[in-house]
């Protein structure tokens, strides 16, 4: 029988054994604790160590010394948003008084159905801010209650919203949650008596909007309250037009064909363009009798010329957008000063 060398083979295995081992168990290459530190730190301080805007930072001051939470402010309207737009509605008057408003992103806004664009800045930096669709119909006896959340941030940023069909019935809610627990919940809308950011219902609100006379310095002075009779709607049927147009941007119109009853009213905001030699009208349905029967509240804007013949002489052209009345297209409407 032939012998079989075992020590020889022992020892090879036993290498190969090791060999293997110290392959397993080789330690991976430790990363540098510095490295490490500096990039936790970095994120974690970046947004605090980050300059805010000059103006932003003002803005913040102003809230905290009037003992307000947030601070609010009604650009303007626009038919359909985007970046475009929003930075067209915000030259006219925001950029000098108010420039960080330049440097903040459509992509970011809530926005519902409606026209109406705010922007929302609250005291603290680190607040956390929430928006939500308000659902006020008859499934809760128009009393409100939220609805999809449309934005959503710990950092205390100032947010765009754009919505509100209708002053009535708004239907966009904020809350703002302080570090130190204060909250605030309250939906953005227009007075129905001069047009202003209303903030009656709510306290903490600090209201940074931008309110342009009209007319401005140099054009003539239209405000006024006037009227046009026999003016033929849609229809061709004559309506009575009554249009008061305030100083400060205010705008109430309202029409009828028999006394007394008014079909549909609107209030809303003027907004001068001097380069155009035209008036934005940003008008929204709020009373008459085409809502008491059901009709939905909608919004119109429009642009106009709006000359003066004499005092008491007034013919608004429409340009562009929606008309006062369909069938007013492209069309001049003489009104008059009314009286007492």
């Amino acid at each position: 029988m032939k012998r079989i060398p075992v020590l020889p083979l022992l020892l090879t295995l036993l290498l190969a054994l090791t060999a293997c081992g110290s392959t397993a168990e080789e330690p991976a290459p430790a990363e540098d604790p510095q490295t490490a530190e500096t990039q936790t730190k970095d994120q974690a301080e970046a947004p605090a160590d980050q300059a805010e805007d000059p103006s932003l930072a003002r803005l913040r001051t102003e809230i905290e010394t009037t003992g307000n939470l947030v601070g609010a402010a009604f650009l303007g309207g626009l038919s359909e948003g985007g970046q475009e737009a929003y930075d067209e509605l915000i030259s006219a008057y925001y950029l000098d008084a108010w420039p960080f408003l330049a440097d903040l992103d459509w992509e970011q806004a809530a926005v519902a159905s409606g026209m109406e664009v705010y922007c929302v800045v609250p005291r603290d930096r680190d607040s956390a801010v929430t928006v939500t669709e308000w659902v006020m119909d008859e499934g809760n006896d128009f009393q409100g209650e939220a609805g999809r959340v449309l934005y959503e941030s710990d950092a205390g940023d100032p947010v765009l919203l754009m919505g509100n069909v209708s002053d009535i019935l708004p239907n966009l809610r904020v809350t703002v949650t302080a570090p130190d627990g204060q909250t605030l919940s309250w939906s953005p809308c227009l007075s129905l008596r001069d047009g202003t950011l209303d903030r009656s219902a709510v306290e903490g609100v600090f209201d940074f909007s931008v309110y342009p006379d009209l007319p401005p310095e140099g054009i003539p002075d239209y405000s006024g309250d006037w009227a046009a009779v026999d003016v033929a709607d849609g229809e061709g049927t004559p309506c009575t037009c009554c249009l008061g147009l305030v100083k400060d941007g205010a705008v109430d119109f309202f029409y009828y064909r028999e006394p007394g009853v008014i079909l549909a009213r609107f209030t809303g905001t003027a907004r001068d363009n001097p380069d155009e030699g035209a008036v934005t009208l940003d008008l929204y349905l709020t009373g008459g009798t085409l809502l008491e029967e059901g009709a939905q509240a909608y919004a119109t804007i429009g642009s106009y010329r709006v000359e003066l013949a004499d005092e008491d002489t007034l013919f608004l052209t429409h340009l562009d957008g929606d008309p006062l009345l369909f069938g007013l297209e492209g069309k001049t409407v003489t009104f008059t000063r009314a009286m007492g």
